[in-house]
């Protein structure tokens, strides 16, 4: 199988590849269409939900090809100021099957923000979802999550048949 590739075009020196800083080289191995992934992040941004841009391209190094790869824009300050105005809130990823539950918040991966120790976001929703749903609870909830932009995530991901997503 092939590799994967992540490449910081600022590694060394300052450089810009259509705006883009980062960009993701996918392999694809596990799509023998090559065309799920595209489908799903182009029906993502057709439906509003943040996602990133995504292209093809027949990757050669040294006069090796690899092959063809999905170029995928990397989750970045630059991706993130597309999409909403206030950028200082903290970004996570989860992991397979992780899920908001107290036990598990840990387990989120800490992309970026003001303060990688500090979860006290992810624990308020979770003790939100342990307990009742009243009106009190869901306006709580609403606070601290854009339901608005959640539900239509799970919306994508579920036309999508997205395996890999928070909604499996």
């Amino acid at each position: 199988q092939k590799c994967g590739w992540k490449i910081d075009l600022n590694r060394l020196g300052s450089h810009e590849w259509r705006g883009l800083k980062k960009i993701t080289l996918n392999n694809m191995v596990q799509d023998y269409t090559y065309v799920h992934e595209y489908m799903a992040y182009t029906l993502f941004r057709a439906a509003g939900v943040p996602a990133p841009r995504v292209g093809y391209a027949w990757v050669t190094l040294n006069g090796t090809e690899y092959g063809l790869y999905l170029v995928i824009e990397s989750i970045d300050e630059s991706f993130l100021e597309q999409w909403w105005t206030d950028t200082s809130g903290a970004l996570y990823e989860g992991a397979y099957g992780v899920d908001v539950q107290s036990d598990e918040i840990g387990s989120f991966d800490y992309d970026r923000g003001p303060d990688s120790t500090d979860r006290s976001d992810l624990y308020a929703v979770s003790a939100i979802l342990d307990g009742d749903a009243t009106d009190e609870a869901i306006a709580e909830l609403d606070e601290l999550v854009d339901m608005d932009e959640f539900l239509s995530n799970m919306a994508v991901e579920a036309v999508a048949m997205h395996w890999d997503g928070y909604t499996t």
